[in-house]
């Protein structure tokens, strides 16, 4: 099983499913944790794996939760990857898995995921969390709606509300990654298609957990609609080359906003990368200062001066395959230019 994402969903979704025995090693089960990030103090009011001495340390979030899930269930095998999941990528993070399970915070992860579903075959689960409200759908391909199905294209830019504009709250975590657990087992455990129910009644749960609802949307006269760019509704013989872009690499971009974060993710050059941590710390150690220089095996990390006017202070952040986090900015452009006097990537 791979799950694309270890914040805030991610974590409920990894503790309930290790918990619950999925990975076993001595069934030859693995479960597969992806992330981008690395663990700060601001995450722990919603990413339930993680400790302050993780934000002290500046753990990337995949290999923290790997030393937590461990402590949990030792029986289960775990594969913490420190990368960002992106189309040149996703197949070989994916490889062998049975299951995808969505832990991001971010859409274009979804749709790469929702693409190697259909592409595969793998049934994968979209989950999201934002302010008080939640979603959870399964996918199983050419037998229920997919995520195009139902959002045809990702929100436009600002009509939707993020981390940042909105925040979210624990509860909503919880309820919307217990239900996607819960579609994870039973796709898992190959029940019967009328005991899955989704399968036999396809559906998308909404969730609102400060008024305590929960709708079940159905999805089935979408599916049966044919009408997918994605997946036609399972029909058989429609060649969709042109409409699978995500995976392709026909859509995203070479930058991402990162939710909560007020920061920007700039992704590592073609081909990627292989910076010598240690040397570019010693580099930033005589230039500003030991204080302000944090380092260990998979990032270096050096604070700046304000990025923005009246901005708080910057940090931009190198991991080893030259994929850059810089924070204190939310425009791409300005990131770029901070990764470039810092870093020079």
């Amino acid at each position: 099983m791979a799950l694309v994402g270890c914040g805030a969903t991610g974590s409920v979704l990894a503790e309930t499913l290790v918990r619950a025995g999925v990975g076993l090693k001595s069934a030859g089960g693995w479960i597969r944790l992806i992330d981008r990030d690395f663990v700060e103090l601001s995450n722990l009011a919603r990413q339930t794996l993680y400790m302050e001495a993780d934000a002290a340390a500046r753990t990337p979030k995949a290999v923290a939760a790997a030393e937590r899930l461990a402590a949990i269930n030792s029986d289960v095998a775990l594969d913490p990857r420190v990368e960002d999941v992106t189309a040149s990528n996703i197949e070989r993070l994916a490889e062998g898995a049975t299951l995808l399970l969505d832990g991001s915070d971010n859409f274009e992860a979804r749709y790469l995921l929702n693409d190697l579903s259909l592409e595969s075959g793998v049934p994968w689960i979209y989950c999201g969390a934002v302010g008080g409200g939640g979603r959870a759908m399964p996918v199983w391909p050419g037998r229920s709606a997919c995520l195009r199905c139902v959002l045809p294209d990702p929100p436009p830019p600002g009509e939707t509300e993020t981390c940042d504009t909105a925040g979210v709250v624990l509860p909503a975590v919880n309820i919307a990654a217990s239900f996607a657990a819960g579609f994870a087992l039973k796709i898992l455990a190959d029940l019967p298609e009328g005991d899955a129910g989704f399968v036999a009644d396809p559906h998308l749960l909404m969730i609102d957990a400060w008024g305590g609802d929960v709708r079940k949307v159905g999805t089935r006269a979408l599916f049966q609609s044919g009408e997918c760019p994605a997946c036609g509704g399972g029909k058989a013989g429609i060649d969709f080359e042109a409409e699978r872009l995500w995976l392709r690499g026909g859509r995203g971009s070479g930058s991402a906003t990162l939710c909560g974060r007020g920061g920007v993710q700039l992704a590592a050059p073609p081909g990627g990368a292989t910076v010598d941590l240690e040397a570019l710390a010693t580099r930033w150690r005589r230039a500003v200062g030991e204080e302000r220089v944090r380092a260990n095996r998979f990032l270096a990390a050096v604070q700046t001066p304000p990025l923005e006017a009246d901005g708080p202070t910057g940090e931009v952040t190198v991991f080893a395959d030259g994929r850059t986090i810089v924070t204190g900015t939310t425009d791409p452009a300005r990131a770029r230019q901070a990764a470039s006097e810092w870093f020079g990537g």
